[in-house]
């Protein structure tokens, strides 16, 4: 299981990037509320499981929804909220929640990690589409390829 959160935090790691590089882009964009609100939306479904899992944990912490930071901020510390959340807790264990629809889910703790990461990625993918309808070609591929190859995360 150690190989497994491993790889989870370095995915961590790749979504932290990629979101920032998005960051770093939205002064581009024609209609940059848009944009910022995609971005809060990643950022609000990554705190939101975040709470679901603590609160099963009955834990003390309370997952802030980081809204009065700046997007840059508040990405890192979520990102270093889930890594360590991840690092201090089992991966088999299982999230039991009940949505408004009333039915019980339950999830593993890796598959909600790894929902999380595929959910920003697919969100920023939204974001490229919107940056090419709007003519942009000023933003920075955030492939995982390339967060892989730079010479590191904070590579731009």
């Amino acid at each position: 299981m150690e190989v497994v959160k491993n790889a989870l935090n370095r995915m961590f790691d790749y979504d932290l990037w990629a979101n920032r590089r998005w960051v770093k882009t939205v002064q581009h964009f024609k209609d940059q509320e848009r944009v910022v609100d995609i971005l809060r939306h990643i950022l609000t479904a990554q705190r939101i499981w975040l709470e679901r899992l603590n609160r099963q944990e009955n834990a003390d912490s309370n997952v802030e929804m980081l809204d009065n930071l700046p997007l840059e901020e508040a990405f890192e510390a979520s990102s270093s909220d889930w890594k360590q959340f991840l690092t201090n807790h089992d991966l088999e264990s299982v999230l039991r929640y009940t949505r408004d629809d009333g039915i019980e889910y339950a999830i593993p703790l890796a598959d909600v990690a790894r929902h999380v990461l595929n959910h920003g990625t697919y969100h920023r993918g939204h974001l490229r589409g919107l940056a090419e309808a709007e003519g942009l070609a000023d933003f920075h591929d955030t492939d995982y390829a390339i967060f892989a190859r730079t010479p590191g995360p904070d590579d731009l």
